[in-house]
């Protein structure tokens, strides 16, 4: 019977929700495919909707690697700090500069997500998806996900600081040819 149960903690601790990368559950992740037509034109989506569940809000942002292995905090520090061509996100955001520039994907680019509200993130293919590009997206997607508590976050940044530049629109639509 204690095995029994010591396999079922396993078992959870390892296949949780929190095993992205996380450091507890912020988020439920739901995927939907839609399919339409313009004319005789056939669309195509996947679309990945992530829920804060958390009683705070959460900062989310998408990495251009995978590295399940570093623990969320670091992943913020270098997404924060680390200089991406001529610049890191946190000299952008220190500097002062009269109008925001558009955000890059996973340069700049970060929403700020508050208790029970939801974010968006739309792939979009002119014709239907082959399997190995469904798979593509679910696994590019799902292993590029990173979020974090806004406390853990003002740790780092100042809430102040951070807003004007988190992403306003509650969805962003990605071609899939961009991923």
């Amino acid at each position: 019977m204690k095995l029994v149960l010591i396999i079922q903690i396993l078992f959870f601790s390892l296949f949780s929700p929190c095993c992205f990368g996380q450091d507890t559950q912020l988020y439920d992740i739901k995927m939907e495919d839609s399919q339409y037509y313009i004319g005789n034109v056939e669309f195509n989506t996947t679309s990945i909707t992530l829920k804060n569940i958390n009683s705070r809000g959460i900062v989310f942002w998408l990495s251009d690697k995978e590295s399940s292995n570093i623990r969320t905090q670091e992943k913020f520090k270098d997404f924060l700090f680390q200089v991406k061509g001529d610049f890191s996100l946190f000299q952008l955001m220190t500097d002062n500069i009269t109008s925001l520039p558009p955000p890059i994907l996973y340069v700049s680019f970060f929403k700020y997500i508050a208790p029970n509200e939801s974010f968006s993130i739309h792939v979009l293919s002119k014709g239907a998806f082959k399997k190995e590009q469904k798979m593509k997206i679910r696994n590019c997607l799902i292993n590029k996900i990173n979020a974090m508590d806004i406390d853990r976050v003002n740790k780092f940044i100042d809430n102040n600081m951070l807003k004007p530049f988190s992403y306003k629109n509650s969805s962003i639509c990605l071609a899939l040819e961009t991923l």
